[in-house]
């Protein structure tokens, strides 16, 4: 619909493929979403019911058609290799799909008659979980402004209304999109010196629990002053000493973190 509509878009191609794929095993996840960072590829393991996740696997389109190609049988013990058995034997849930990495930044929200919201306006890398938030957000603040404008007696199509969806649109997902492509670009480098890089990093979010609080703001796109107010409190309950490591992110092995988000 967009192409349809003529908006040109600013594309970014990461170069990778995700493999989509629900997967039963046997160690149950016990409600927790896993995302691990390695050499060459992203494995996130998002929890459906107590012995299945849906799987995205980041790799490079070649290997991605490999892993497409491979039987049942096959496909089940490559995941469990990449997983490190985790949890535990696994098989194949359906069917698997494979979608090229990209983020796209539309050159305009807004036209005559017509708003752009979710991926249609902004696309981002998945790594973060942002999308979805933001998606959810572009349509919160569409409908508020229009809301806005039917009160007026000004009517959904006026082009007021629509150009300030637009600036508040953008500016909410401005810092998340520049931000999840600096996290990408960090996590998804293989050489040798980003990897105590990343280790620094994971180690002072830890640390300072006021980031981590701007953090979680910004995944639930809360709106500036509630985040400076979210900011006030952590700083005035501030304390340097590390956190405990359960729950948040473990050393796994050389070339990646095992990140876990337990809802």
């Amino acid at each position: 619909m967009r192409r349809l509509l003529g908006v040109p878009v600013a594309m970014h191609d990461f170069g990778k493929t995700m493999l989509v794929c629900r997967m039963h095993h046997e160690i149950p996840h016990e409600g927790v979403a896993r995302e691990w960072f390695g050499h060459g590829q992203t494995r996130a393991l998002l929890p459906l019911d107590e012995h299945t996740v849906s799987l995205v696997l980041t790799v490079t389109g070649h290997e991605a058609a490999k892993l497409h190609a491979l039987n049942e049988d096959a496909f089940a013990r490559d995941i469990e290799a990449r997983l490190e058995r985790r949890l535990g034997a696994m098989r194949l849930v359906g069917t698997r799909h494979t979608y090229p990495l990209v983020a796209i930044w539309a050159r305009q929200l807004v036209g005559p008659g017509f708003a752009l919201v979710g991926d249609a306006a902004v696309g981002m890398h998945p790594v973060t979980a942002h999308g979805f938030n933001l998606g959810l957000a572009s349509a919160d603040r569409l409908a508020a402004t229009l809301g806005d404008a039917l009160a007026r007696q000004r009517g959904v199509a006026d082009p007021a209304a629509l150009a300030r969806y637009q600036r508040q649109h953008r500016a909410g997902a401005l810092p998340l999109f520049l931000g999840t492509g600096m996290i990408v670009g960090l996590y998804t480098d293989d050489r040798p010196l980003a990897q105590p890089l990343r280790h620094a990093i994971i180690g002072g979010i830890r640390r300072l629990r006021p980031l981590r609080d701007v953090l979680a703001a910004a995944v639930v796109d809360a709106p500036p002053p509630q985040t400076l107010l979210g900011l006030m409190r952590s700083v005035a309950r501030f304390d340097p000493r590390p956190l405990p490591h359960q729950g948040e992110a473990a050393l796994t092995d050389s070339d990646g973190f095992f990140v876990r988000c337990t809802p």
